[in-house]
């Protein structure tokens, strides 16, 4: 197994990830509601560390919903199992050190260790530096158009671990809307805990090219 998923599976760091979700109503796995999940609470974070060490975690199928946005039109929102969600943070948290390094030193959301307080800060800085211009800019359905193939040529890039990158491969497929069978797999899932690391880095890549 790589060093780096033998972390993420480490008790230490899923029991961090479980502690981020102590609110989170979503079932543990189908069937399986979260408060009888927690009677058994060491029994399933167990069981969960081992799939994730010998590769037989499979993920949960995800639900998908619609929900509106401020201008009427609609976002598709994905919501994954909290055994998922729990999974991808702890994931997370032994990639953000690789992201870290590539990331623009201007870019604040969904980072460690980054608040309001820090932008509006950064923000000060660059009008006492004489700039006064503020944009606000959005790219139309970027989630929904991220091309898999060179997102994970990305990853490759970042991160030389195959296991890690076949489970973000596994994550992508069962949170993407199933598209036409000669279509180009795209799309990450909004909602999901690994989604914006992965938009930042697909954004950190196409500025790279």
């Amino acid at each position: 197994m790589s060093n780096l998923l033998e972390k993420a599976a480490s008790p230490e760091i899923l029991n961090a990830a479980w502690k981020r979700f102590r609110n989170d109503k979503a079932v543990w796995a189908p069937g399986l509601y979260r408060r009888e999940m927690e009677s058994n609470l060491v029994y399933h974070l167990v069981k969960l560390s081992n799939e994730l060490r010998t590769g037989a975690y499979v993920p949960d199928p995800v639900r998908f919903f619609p929900v509106n946005k401020g201008d009427g039109r609609q976002r598709i929102i994905s919501a994954s199992t909290l055994r998922d969600k729990v999974a991808q943070r702890a994931v997370l948290t032994v990639l953000e050190p690789f992201g870290e390094k590539i990331f623009h030193h201007d870019s604040f959301g969904y980072r460690p260790g980054r608040t309001i307080d820090m932008v509006l800060s950064r923000v000060r800085e660059y009008m006492l530096c004489g700039l006064s211009w503020v944009v606000d800019a959005d790219i139309k359905s970027y989630f929904d158009n991220i091309p898999h193939k060179p997102l994970v040529k990305s990853l490759k890039s970042l991160i030389a671990d195959r296991e890690i990158i076949a489970l973000i491969r596994r994550w992508l497929d069962a949170g993407t809307a199933k598209r036409g069978f000669l279509s180009v797999p795209k799309g990450i899932p909004q909602g999901a805990v690994l989604s914006p690391f992965l938009c930042s880095n697909s954004r950190s890549h196409a500025l790279s090219l």
